[in-house]
């Protein structure tokens, strides 16, 4: 692959179309005041409100005039995880990211918000480079999302047909359809999906890429992630690594075997969500995986091969789901 379609592509995959539209909802007018300086200044429009009830209002009547939803967990009148709630029960607003603004966050909190589909956290006080980081791995991920969903739109009918598949790719870009043809044997493809595509992703860059935790937040802190990612995949020993992944298909699971060509990692720290990572800018997708199939999760050996065990609702025919 030559450089420039290579770096097209990372960038492409990584990076949201700007200007990103975001709504911040805070009773505390100075928050306000903060993120809407801060927000602004990083590139992104910004619509704010001290009144969570009249913000409700606002994106129920205006669904396609933002992006992101920047929310206070404590207000009156409505709060946060209502806010939260209400969004996620309305079909063209459930993929908006959230970010929770919270005082403090402690394990169980995070485990609740993330099943109710708030994948990021600010914890107050923050620093302006920690909210544009969060507003940032936002806006990358909603604009990965609405690819996927795209790529979900692309369901064929003969999928009821097929009971298991095989598959190796090398990039990020193939990851997204890798992920989006799986969820599609799925009966929420829409949810299996981001846990999907996390995993898959983490086998490109953190397996082959070797690009650790660590090192990816840093890279994107100093806006060289799309850099490095190219450079990796250039490498002799790098842009040979596969990422192999097969499905099988029964009657009451679809399991995602993946397996990299990396020298593993302790992924034991990843699969629960720790409070003192909520506002990195990354670190979050094995973690969402776990919570999104509960127990559905297995590394084997080292940590380059993982199984990935999605149930199928078992009141309902496994033909009939698609």
């Amino acid at each position: 692959m030559e450089k420039t379609s290579m770096l097209r592509e990372a960038i492409e995959v990584t990076t949201p179309i700007q200007p990103t539209r975001v709504v911040a909802v805070d009773d505390e007018v100075i928050n306000l005041e903060i993120i809407e300086k801060h927000v602004k200044k990083a590139g992104y429009d910004v619509r704010s409100f001290e009144d969570p009830l009249e913000a409700w209002n606002y994106m129920q009547l205006n669904q396609d005039a933002f992006d992101i939803v920047v929310l206070d967990k404590m207000m009156p009148r409505l709060d946060g995880f209502e806010i939260l709630k209400r969004l996620k029960a309305v079909d063209a607003l459930k993929h908006r990211p959230v970010i929770m603004q919270t005082a403090a966050i402690s394990k169980e909190d995070a485990v609740a918000a993330i099943e109710a589909g708030a994948y990021y956290y600010i914890t107050k006080p923050y620093d302006a480079e920690v909210l544009i980081s969060v507003v940032n791995a936002a806006a990358r991920d909603y604009a990965q999302e609405k690819k996927l969903m795209a790529e979900l739109g692309n369901a064929s009918s003969a999928r009821r047909l097929v009971k298991g598949m095989q598959y190796a790719f090398k990039t990020l870009r193939d990851a997204r359809a890798v992920a989006a043809h799986i969820a599609g044997y799925t009966p929420e493809p829409s949810r299996t999906v981001v846990g999907v595509m996390a995993l898959l992703v983490n086998a490109v860059e953190h397996g082959n890429l070797g690009i650790g935790y660590e090192k990816k937040m840093e890279l994107l802190a100093n806006h060289q992630y799309e850099a490095e990612l190219q450079r990796r995949a250039e490498s002799p020993v790098m842009k040979e690594r596969d990422v192999n992944v097969s499905f099988v298909r029964t009657a009451d699971s679809v399991v995602v075997t993946i397996k990299d060509e990396g020298e593993g990692f302790d992924w034991k720290h990843y699969m629960d969500f720790e409070p003192r990572r909520m506002t990195d800018p990354n670190g979050r997708g094995i973690a969402m995986a776990n919570i999104i199939e509960p127990g559905g999760l297995k590394y084997i050996g080292k940590g380059n091969e993982l199984q990935y065990t999605i149930r199928l609702n078992k009141n309902q025919n496994v033909d009939e789901a698609f």
